[in-house]
């Protein structure tokens, strides 16, 4: 064999196995690849409480960073816990604008809202996902209350006879009785608590993260005193929220 053909023989070997090893690597590097998930809360009052209509429940804005491979995220839970209230986790029921939208109305501006119903969301690679999500929590006792509340409201002939009722009629009794069952329901006592986010993606990954939050007496009171606006008004929204920081 000549020195010409022992040379082509080299090169055809080499450009044969370098065609097999850069394919393999690619594929071994992409299989050994690993989602890597970061939690980064807002600077500014990340963290909503709320007590209303749909019970204790919260609102956490953050962005969601992806890096190393992409992925689904199949859900998210949020668990609370502190010295008075046990650990008690939320599902993710929503996702808020993280814009804001006017509309000029002669004078006035209004504030154009919108909704997305929580789902599956698909991070890509070297991504990062601003998130605005609402909580709520799964609780009988309280749907009892509220459906309860409805038949009281509906019984009364107009709105003004709430507050017109006398302290002893039947109507003002049952109304109070159940302001104070509400207000016994609200999660959100004064003191500090710890907030861990978990969420899940792929077919069995799981990303946690803790952060620590303070509810102060005052904001907790005026939470507490959404149940006179629930019972005190059919068509009540402007519930008062408590905004908090992270640490």
């Amino acid at each position: 064999m000549t020195s010409y053909e022992c040379g082509s023989l080299t090169v055809a070997v080499a450009a044969l196995l370098i065609s097999i090893f850069i394919p393999l690597s690619q594929f071994v590097y992409a299989k050994t690849r690993r989602t890597s998930l970061r939690i980064i809360p807002f600077d500014r009052c990340p963290l909503l409480l709320h007590f209303g209509d749909s019970g204790s429940a919260l609102t956490f804005k953050f962005s969601l960073a992806c890096k190393g491979k992409p992925c689904i995220v199949r859900s998210i839970r949020a668990c609370v816990k502190s010295d008075s209230l046990p650990q008690t986790t939320f599902l993710w029921e929503s996702l808020m604008p993280i814009g804001l939208n006017w509309a000029n109305a002669g004078a006035q501006l209004i504030q154009m809202n919108t909704a997305t119903l929580a789902h599956p969301l698909l991070l890509n690679d070297t991504s990062l996902q601003p998130l605005n999500i609402v909580f709520l929590r799964d609780d009988p006792e309280w749907n009892v209350l509220m459906c309860r509340r409805r038949e009281l409201l509906l019984g009364l002939n107009r709105v003004s006879d709430i507050s017109l009722a006398s302290d002893g009629s039947a109507d003002e009794l049952q109304l109070r009785d159940l302001r104070e069952q509400m207000q016994e329901k609200s999660l959100w006592t004064a003191g500090d608590y710890t907030l861990k986010l978990k969420i899940l993606f792929d077919a069995d990954g799981e990303y946690e993260k803790e952060f620590k939050f303070a509810l102060n007496e005052e904001d907790s009171n005026l939470l507490s005193r959404n149940a006179v606006l629930m019972t005190s008004a059919a068509n009540q929204t402007n519930y008062y929220s408590a905004m908090l920081n992270v640490s």
